[in-house]
């Protein structure tokens, strides 16, 4: 009969734990990341149900445990920039003084960034199948600015939403895929014409000219 010295049996048990612990992590990281999606998922989702005829409802929003501080903050500066209209108080709630600060730094950060004057080229708008928006020129100029000083997905599904109304949902799917894209310079070779820009079922953004 065979015997295993002490040190042997240590180096096996200590072999089991560790492919044990790396198949833990093995099958947990892919409920993670689907996790993780649908949490973002869920996040835009509650967003869309505060954008009304009346603007969209930052202080209503702020309240709602779904979604995060920073992201419905960076949600409403960018739907204002692209001329929708944000409430930050009514007579059910109003945003306290610190989130009014980091609303006015968010909006104070991306006021920096160029935008285009003049005439335009291209017409503006949204479909829903896949997550569609097509952008004048001037407008995938801006949008061009806003990746290129490092916006991110919040602020870009904002302003995406405020141009063409497509929704926080359809429009954050866009926002993060550009923003992982790292902009559509590389993306959209020609944007004289206006764009149109959608988001393949593989999460893939697509660029063409109008």
């Amino acid at each position: 009969m065979l015997s295993v010295s002490p040190r042997a049996r240590s180096y096996r048990q200590e072999l089991a734990f560790i492919l044990v612990a790396l198949m833990a992590l093995w099958t947990s990281a892919p409920a993670t990341a689907a996790e993780t999606e649908r949490s973002v998922a869920d996040s835009y989702t509650a967003v869309n149900e505060y954008i009304t005829d009346e603007g969209f409802l930052l202080n209503d929003a702020l309240l709602d445990t779904r979604i995060a501080e920073k992201t419905a903050i960076e949600f409403a500066v960018g739907y204002y920039i692209g001329g929708g209209h944000v409430v930050t108080s009514n007579s059910r709630s109003a945003i306290t003084p610190s989130q009014e600060l980091a609303l006015d730094a968010y909006k104070d950060q991306l006021s920096r960034i160029p935008v285009e004057r003049g005439s335009y080229v291209g017409r503006t708008g949204a479909r829903a199948f896949w997550p569609t928006v097509y952008l004048n020129s001037c407008q995938a100029s801006v949008l061009n600015n806003l990746l290129n000083a490092g916006a991110g997905v919040a602020g870009v599904a904002g302003l995406l939403t405020g141009w063409t109304g497509i929704g926080a949902v359809g429009a954050s799917a866009i926002a993060s895929a550009l923003v992982i894209t790292g902009g559509i310079y590389g993306l959209c070779n020609s944007w004289g014409r206006g764009i149109k820009v959608y988001v393949t079922p593989a999460a893939v953004p697509v660029c063409w000219a109008q």
